[in-house]
């Protein structure tokens, strides 16, 4: 079953992704579509999903500013804490520099650069919903983090996000 949306096909019984402006520069007619057109330009949707790790120890109610190798842009679905945490993610560094002595009751100022953030009280995956758009304001994959353990002791706190890469 083919359904065209925002020049995008969606094969569902493949799974696949594709842009068709890459391969016709305009969106084909339904009916002039093959599998074989299809198949060097297809990624595999299964393929996308990533998770992004960083492990860090981190005295109690102190902050950690961490880079986590991630997609340039994604789409974010959950963010997982091994302890009691809250994790801050920003576009770029002077984003969380500016961000830095904000309490954690205080919701950021819009157009700040903050993209996410989760408050846990435990090892626990915060589920994004509905999946928040993050990027890289500057030409890296990389996501910048800020992470301040609630555990109540020193820990290696390890945050793990889950994402859908939209781009490189």
């Amino acid at each position: 079953m083919i359904h065209m949306l925002n020049h995008y096909l969606i094969l569902f019984n493949k799974q696949y992704l594709c842009n068709l402006n890459n391969y016709f520069g305009s969106t084909p007619a339904s009916d002039s579509i093959t599998t074989a057109m299809l198949q060097d330009d297809c990624v595999d949707a299964d393929k996308l999903a990533s998770n992004a790790v960083v492990n860090a120890s981190i005295a109690s109610n102190a902050a950690s500013n961490v880079s986590i190798s991630s997609a340039k842009g994604f789409v974010l679905y959950s963010i997982e804490t091994s302890h009691a945490a809250w994790v801050t993610l920003y576009a770029d560094t002077a984003s969380r520099t500016a961000d830095s002595g904000r309490l954690e009751t205080t919701d950021p100022t819009p157009g700040s650069g903050v993209l996410s953030e989760v408050i846990t009280t435990g090892a626990a995956t915060q589920l994004i919903t509905p999946g928040a758009i993050c990027f890289n304001s500057s030409p890296t994959a990389t996501t910048y983090a800020k992470v301040v353990n609630k555990s109540g002791s020193t820990a290696n706190v390890t945050v793990t996000l889950t994402y859908l890469r939209i781009e490189n």
